[in-house]
């Protein structure tokens, strides 16, 4: 059975992971050779990990990506599918 549930605003959660919404802003340079900022969604104590959530990947992504100095998971749309998936499965 899956652990992944919805919370009554219709977030994804699982019960073993505390997910926090990430507030941290993290330099980059951006495609244009200027300084920007980057924010990932969110970060999750339990994997040590912040996770990205994305429907689909841009140049912007990758550039935004290969400079970000800490662990990082991408969730892309066939992922959130996935999930959602099998919690229609189980309702």
């Amino acid at each position: 059975m899956s652990k992944w549930s919805y919370t009554p605003d219709g977030d994804l959660q699982h019960p073993d992971w505390e997910w926090k919404r990430n507030t941290k802003r993290f330099p980059y340079i951006n495609l244009e050779g200027k300084l920007s900022h980057y924010t990932p969604d969110f970060y999750v104590e339990d994997l040590s990990s912040y996770i990205e959530v994305k429907g689909y990947e841009t140049d912007l992504d990758r550039c935004k990506w290969s400079q970000f100095k800490y662990n990082i998971t991408v969730w892309k749309k066939s992922k959130i599918k996935k999930i959602k998936g099998h919690l229609g499965e189980l309702v």
